[in-house]
């Protein structure tokens, strides 16, 4: 009877042992899916900020070209109407005006296009 009894006790401490090897496994898996979403939280995070850098600087440079081409548009008005004065003025005299007058002007116009603007709200859906 007593070995009876000496070996339900070793099992029971056994069954124990294994119990605390599967709750130790049990609480390393949590521990490594706990990590991986502390990683991914922030490499996620870094990317945010990132792209939030980035889309800052995205703004600022797109306001500053905006402003530009007005500026810009508003001196090709200018040269315009400069350019059709200067064409009356040659026809009241009889002569007509160089081509150079007229590529400057499509030059002009052609170098204010060059200017990049974007009229995307925001590159990144932050």
């Amino acid at each position: 009877m007593n070995t009876h009894r000496a070996v339900r006790q070793y099992l029971a401490k056994e069954e124990k042992k294994t119990e605390l090897k599967s709750e130790r496994v049990e609480l390393n898996f949590l521990k490594e899916i706990d990590n991986a979403q502390t990683r991914v939280e922030n490499k996620v995070g870094k990317a945010i900020n990132r792209a939030t850098k980035v889309e800052k600087e995205y703004q600022a440079v797109n306001s500053e070209n905006k402003k530009l081409q007005s500026e810009l548009e508003s001196e090709r008005k200018k040269m315009f109407t400069l350019l059709q004065d200067a064409k009356d003025m040659a026809a009241d005299l009889g002569i007509t005006l160089p081509s150079e007058f007229n590529d400057s002007y499509d030059q002009l116009a052609s170098d204010i296009a060059k200017v990049p603007v974007s009229n995307i709200g925001n590159i990144f859906s932050l």
